[in-house]
C-alpha cells in the first residue's frame, strides 16, 4: 500500500460476472510499518456448502497463506450472507485466499481494506474514527465503511431529510401556483385589452 500510495482499496475475485473454476490463489496486502489493516465485506456470492469445502474465501493475519486466521472470522467463508462487522490484523499485513472447484461458479466477493493506526490524536490529514482508529481524511464520506464502525460516513439525520423533502415539495407547489396565477392574470388583462379595443 505504501509503494502505491494508497490508504484503502477494494478487492474482488474478478471483474467478470462469475469467477473461474479451479482457482487457487492468494493476495497479500501490506500496509506501511506501524499500521494495521481493517477489512469489511461488502458482497458475498460464493457457492455454499456446509463446511465451505468447495469454494471459499479465507483471511489470514500475516504475509503467508499459512499465517494464523484473522480473529473473529470463520476459517472458510462461503454462501450469500455478508459477514457482519469488521476484521482487523494484528500487524501490517493481510493475506486473502480464494479457492474454487470444478463445478458451480458465482459472482464471488468484495472486501474493502483500510490502513489505520491508533493514537490519542490523529494528524491533521487524518480522520479519527469513533473506535479510535486514525485513517486518511480523504476516505471520509466515500460510501465505504473504512473505519469499520461507519463513523467515517456522512449520514443524514432522518428528521433533516424529511424537512428537506417537505421544503422542496412546498417550494415546488408555491412556484407552480404562482406561475398559474400569473398566467390567469395575464389572460384577464389580455381579455380586458381586447374588449376595450373593440
Amino acid at each position: 500500500m505504501e509503494a502505491t500510495a494508497i490508504s484503502a482499496g477494494r478487492l474482488t475475485v474478478t471483474r467478470r460476472s462469475k469467477y473461474r473454476s479451479k482457482l487457487n490463489c492468494h493476495v497479500t496486502i501490506v500496509a506501511p510499518v506501524n499500521r494495521r489493516i481493517t477489512v469489511v465485506f461488502r458482497e458475498m456470492d460464493i457457492e455454499w456448502e456446509v463446511h465451505c469445502d468447495d469454494d471459499f474465501v479465507s483471511l489470514r493475519d500475516g504475509l503467508k497463506p499459512s499465517s494464523p486466521l484473522i480473529h473473529g472470522l470463520l476459517p472458510r467463508v462461503c454462501g450469500h450472507k455478508v459477514p457482519p462487522g469488521n476484521y482487523v490484523t494484528t500487524g501490517n499485513s493481510l493475506t486473502v485466499i480464494f479457492q474454487s472447484d470444478l463445478y458451480k461458479q458465482n459472482d464471488g466477493f468484495e472486501i474493502v481494506f483500510t490502513s489505520f493506526h491508533i493514537a490519542k490524536s490523529c494528524p491533521v490529514d487524518e480522520l479519527r474514527c469513533d473506535n479510535g482508529r486514525c485513517i486518511s481524511a480523504s476516505l471520509q464520506c466515500n460510501n465505504f465503511n473504512n473505519c469499520g464502525d461507519n463513523s467515517d460516513e456522512c449520514q443524514v439525520n432522518m428528521e433533516v431529510a424529511i424537512a428537506i423533502i417537505l421544503s422542496v415539495f412546498l417550494i415546488t407547489i408555491v412556484g407552480v401556483g404562482s406561475v398559474l396565477l400569473y398566467r390567469k392574470k395575464e389572460r384577464r388583462n389580455h381579455t380586458k385589452v381586447s374588449t376595450v379595443s373593440q
